[in-house]
């Protein structure tokens, strides 16, 4: 095919096409934080990130936390409250390559790639650290879990549940 035919009058239509949806997705990109995803765009982020862990052989770490009042006089509004903080607080500690998912209202699942046992544990570290630091955090309990995902054991409809 000649340059000519390449750029004719239609397929300049299409390279403008291109270019409008591409400046579209330029101003959503996501800022220097991780993505917070509702639970369908992070199965559908999850799933097309398994596929690309096998194909070039990446590994991942899968976090849940689960939070829990731990005080009498803590009210449903300020458990509320401190979820929330909890869930901000970790979009900004992580990566923008990193994704959180709130599958219940006290639960946060994360979604590390690269990520290594002993990261892992600096990573959960920090969150945890910076929650302490919020007035009332220390009438909420948390429970974290965290496994490697491998692609040998990694199936994109698992998702640590």
């Amino acid at each position: 095919m000649s340059e000519k035919e390449l750029y004719s009058d239609d397929n300049q239509s299409v390279q403008n096409d291109l270019e409008k949806i591409s400046a579209r997705l330029a101003d959503n990109a996501p800022d220097k934080h991780a993505l917070f995803l509702s639970e369908n765009d992070f199965k559908t982020v999850y799933t097309f990130f398994i596929r690309f862990m096998a194909r070039f052989d990446i590994t991942a770490c899968r976090i849940m936390f689960k939070l829990k009042p731990s005080a009498e006089d803590l009210s449903p509004e300020g458990f509320d409250k401190l979820v929330e903080s909890f869930g901000k607080n970790a979009v900004v500690i992580l990566r923008k390559s990193d994704m959180i998912m709130q599958p219940k209202k006290n639960e946060f699942l994360l979604l590390l790639p690269g990520v290594k046992e002993k990261k892992a544990d600096v990573i959960i570290r920090r969150i945890l650290d910076t929650f302490d630091k919020i007035p009332g955090s220390e009438k909420v309990s948390i429970v974290v879990i965290f496994e490697i995902v491998t692609p040998d054991d990694s199936n994109p409809n698992d998702l640590g549940e």
